[in-house]
């Protein structure tokens, strides 16, 4: 079975030898994200059959990579997930278990890469989006994301766990992705203008400290979800990042876990 998703305006055509795994990837996943555009990736995975309870573990932490060329290889899980992508044609195929989670990390993989590719990067931050701008809470795990996403519910969610970055025309702007955590909800397919960024602090009161000069990027390339280390787009993962930081505002968000930091931001401007 074949379908098509859009992540940040950028679309892969992904054929997967299961079409009742592909039907619960769509149902349960990207949903909100099939197109029907010309894709720019183009992805073939093979699904194999669960084989060790240990696959309950949905961490990140252990991908392998290593670069041949332009190819780029992965693995990741003791194997529960491995392929390789093609960092010029966009072409990429692997293996998953049939895990929605692992392809799932299969897609962070590629779009971390392409993202850069196209001017931008996925960042560990929750999203959301009003009529006017974009705002994303950006931070380590632990530090407010999913409480802030639940605080957001006036607001169009983009996501709870990575958000897509990426400049159009200049100006950059914050995009909706899959990519769910603790909210155990995807975000929704769509942007906003992105003129400022909250590094999310716990606090027992709300204010707003400005970020400024290399402090913002040191703190956002931290946060930024990225598998291409020994690639030839660390180079211009880092451009992009030293671009934004010049070009966005970045403050702490110090935070009380209720609503209230809303009115924080509203009277700090914008919304």
């Amino acid at each position: 079975m074949e379908f098509k998703i859009e992540i940040a305006d950028i679309c892969a055509l992904i054929k997967v030898d299961d079409a009742d795994f592909a039907q619960c990837l769509i149902a349960d996943h990207y949903s909100n994200f099939l197109s029907d555009k010309e894709p720019s990736l183009w992805v073939r995975m093979d699904v194999r059959p669960v084989e060790e309870a240990s696959l309950l573990d949905g961490t990140l932490k252990i991908i392998e990579t290593s670069v041949i060329g332009e190819v780029l290889y992965f693995r990741g899980f003791d194997g529960d997930v491995e392929g390789k992508i093609n960092l010029i044609s966009g072409e990429a195929e692997g293996v998953t278990v049939r895990v929605s989670y692992r392809f799932d990390a299969f897609l962070r993989i590629l779009y971390s890469l392409w993202l850069v590719k196209s001017g931008g990067f996925l960042l560990h931050s929750a999203g959301s989006k009003d009529e006017k701008e974009a705002y994303v809470f950006f931070g380590v795990s632990g530090s407010g994301k999913t409480t802030v996403t639940k605080l957001s519910d006036d607001k169009v969610i983009l996501s709870d766990e990575l958000v897509a970055v990426r400049a159009v025309n200049g100006r950059y702007q914050a995009h909706g992705t899959p990519f769910m955590g603790e909210f155990a909800r995807g975000g929704q397919n769509c942007s906003g203008d992105l003129k400022r960024i909250f590094l999310l602090k716990k606090d027992k009161k709300n204010f707003l400290l400005p970020i400024r000069g290399a402090q913002r990027l040191k703190e956002l390339f931290h946060c930024v979800q990225f598998f291409g280390e020994n690639t030839h787009l660390l180079g211009d993962l880092l451009a992009i990042c030293n671009d934004i930081s010049e070009k966005v505002d970045f403050y702490e968000l110090h935070f009380l876990p209720d609503k209230s930091f809303w009115n924080c931001i509203r009277n700090h401007g914008g919304i």
